[in-house]
């Protein structure tokens, strides 16, 4: 099910494009993706060959579309793709280059994660956690009867480093969140970063506890004004808000408020999370407001028993995102999140949505909806240089994706470096010095000297989670919230 195209590529990107590879382009178009049908025999390793100069050079099978995996060259410099081939010319006119080959791997666009807690996200749910909530402030013990969960605050640098962690050992290089370490994935969110985006994270823009609760379905709101930040930095930019979560009539008032503030107040990015609550009413508004809908399907079913109308969406020409969340009833990262998401198709929908729909809502709409399309998201010039190098084990990505782990991400890619790998996929003695941290399989590339203050090593971080009982695993889903419980 093709969403809408709705990622603007700017003109400047799109002449470079011409420019570089227009003349490879019938041979771009035959070139199919290097490797085998039997999966024994695809090479994924990754073999760096280091250079003299800042560039590197990275080969595979690079994902730039849902058309699929064409073997090519990036040239990665100054934090940007700044060259693609599908031959050596990049090698041959970078010859100080650090090349980094491949071989079969595929190589796509970061996964874009723009939902979660991060302040929140770093233990295993509560055993007594149901899907039998109408509404958010049911099971945060604000409003109603209901059992209400139990859930902590992450507390210290080492535990909110094991927290990123495991989205960036996933494939994830932006995370969408309430806060953020630096060094680690991307930030986009409300506290400026040196390697990080500004937009205006709303967790509860209709109070503390929802002001639709005393008021009956179908209602006229006379103010639909939800509570944004005033700071100056953040009213331009783009405003994320959970709207919708559960499924009675004040979610459902809360969607509908919503878009009429948004539709009075035009002139900067908006994005809806959850939506579960959303009527065809304001489904069919979405598009024309050019809202994204944020889906968390594993944290919807697993409170709600119900998700988002997404083929709904979808059809009326909204874009739809993917993300986690946070751990206490979402996706541990973002792997798991596509794999729940096909779960509910599956069981809920008949098997209408694709690989290639998860993969896009992962990546290029999932950076539309923070208003980051024409900086992250994507393979193309003049875009940041955040990959995922993914195991080609079947010779489809889309099929890979659907059904990888993180011990299939060989490496995370952030402005041009590896920031953190799998290291059978390597010779490790090849890797830079900030790259010899180890945590069973996989390795870490920090400057510690950001965390100072803490006087953190990688033993020291592994040290302190490994210690706590309820600390959420790196590499497995071990207590993660169902998904539709069989």
């Amino acid at each position: 099910m093709k969403q809408v195209a709705g990622v603007r590529i700017t003109a400047f990107c799109a002449v470079l494009t011409v420019l570089l590879i227009g003349s490879y382009k019938n041979a771009l178009a035959d070139e199919e993706p290097r490797g085998n049908d039997d999966p024994t025999e695809f090479n994924n390793e990754c073999v760096i060959t280091p250079g003299s100069g800042k560039e590197t050079i990275l080969i595979g099978n690079v994902v730039r579309t849902t058309d699929g995996a064409r073997h090519m060259e990036l040239l990665l410099s100054d934090g940007l793709i700044s060259g693609m081939s599908i031959d050596t010319v990049l090698r041959d006119s970078n010859p100080d280059a650090t090349v980094i080959d491949c071989g079969d791997a595929f190589i796509s666009p970061g996964l874009v994660n723009p939902h979660e807690h991060l302040a929140h996200s770093g233990g295993i749910p509560d055993p007594k956690t149901e899907p039998i909530y109408e509404h958010r402030d049911e099971w945060r013990g604000v409003f109603g009867d209901k059992y209400a969960l139990a859930f902590e605050h992450v507390e210290g640098v080492a535990r909110d480093i094991w927290v990123e962690l495991r989205h960036l050992l996933s494939g994830t290089t932006t995370l969408g969140a309430s806060g953020g370490v630096a060094g680690l994935v991307k930030n986009a969110t409300t506290v400026t970063t040196s390697d990080g985006y500004l937009i205006d994270f709303e967790i509860f823009p209709y109070g503390w506890e929802s002001k639709f609760h005393e008021m009956d379905c179908p209602a006229e709101i006379e103010d639909p004004t939800p509570r944004f930040s005033e700071s100056e930095e953040l009213l331009d930019q783009p405003y994320v808000a959970h709207v919708a979560e559960g499924t009675n009539c004040a979610a459902t008032l809360e969607g509908q408020a919503f878009l009429d503030f948004v539709e009075a107040n035009p002139g900067r990015r908006y994005a809806l999370l959850h939506g579960v609550g959303l009527d065809q009413e304001s489904i069919d508004r979405l598009a024309g407001l050019d809202v994204s809908l944020v889906w968390s399907p594993r944290s919807n079913v697993s409170l709600y028993d119900e998700t988002a109308k997404v083929l709904d969406v979808m059809e009326s020409g909204a874009l739809v995102a993917l993300g986690t969340d946070w751990s206490y009833s979402g996706s541990y990262n973002m792997l798991e999140e596509i794999r729940c998401a096909d779960r509910v198709d599956n069981i809920r929908w008949g098997d209408q949505l694709s690989g290639e729909d998860y993969w896009e809502m992962s990546t290029s709409t999932a950076a539309y909806s923070l208003g980051l399309e024409d900086e992250i998201g994507q393979v193309n010039l003049a875009m940041a240089a955040d990959l995922v190098i993914v195991q080609n084990r079947t010779g489809d990505f889309f099929e890979d994706l659907m059904d990888s782990e993180v011990s299939n991400v060989i490496a995370t890619i952030i402005d041009g470096s590896i920031r953190s790998g799998n290291s059978e996929f390597f010779d490790t003695n090849q890797l830079p010095d900030q790259c010899q941290n180890f945590i069973d399989d996989h390795f870490l590339c920090v400057d510690w000297s950001r965390y100072e203050e803490a006087e953190l090593t990688m033993e020291k971080v592994i040290e302190e989670n490994r210690s706590f009982e309820k600390a959420v695993p790196l590499f497995e889903p071990r207590f993660q919230a169902p998904c539709l419980e069989d």
